[in-house]
C-alpha cells in the first residue's frame, strides 16, 4: 500500500484495474503457504509437487487457491465488473 500510495507506483499504474491487480497480488501471494520452499517440496515428492508436476508447486497452489476462493459466491466480486 505504501509503495502504491506514497512511492509513486499508483501514478504509473494509473488505472483502477492496475491498483486492484496490485492489491490482489499482495493478498494472494503466499496464500495457504506451507512454510517450505518449492525445491524441498519437489525433493520430498509432496502432493503439491505431484499435482503441479514439480513446476513451482507453491506458486501454482497460491493461484489455484485464490481462484477457488473467488469462485465462491461471497468472494466473487469480479462478477459485477
Amino acid at each position: 500500500h505504501v509503495l502504491l500510495t506514497r512511492g509513486g507506483l499508483a501514478r504509473r499504474l494509473g488505472e483502477d484495474m492496475g491498483m486492484l491487480a496490485s492489491y490482489l497480488a499482495a493478498i494472494i501471494h503466499d496464500t495457504e503457504h506451507k512454510g517450505l520452499n518449492n525445491d524441498f517440496l519437489v525433493r520430498v515428492v509432496d502432493d503439491l509437487a505431484i499435482t503441479y508436476n514439480d513446476n513451482s508447486p507453491m506458486e501454482n497452489h497460491h493461484a489455484a487457491a485464490a481462484f477457488r476462493a473467488m469462485r465462491q459466491r461471497d468472494y466473487a466480486f469480479t462478477r459485477k465488473m
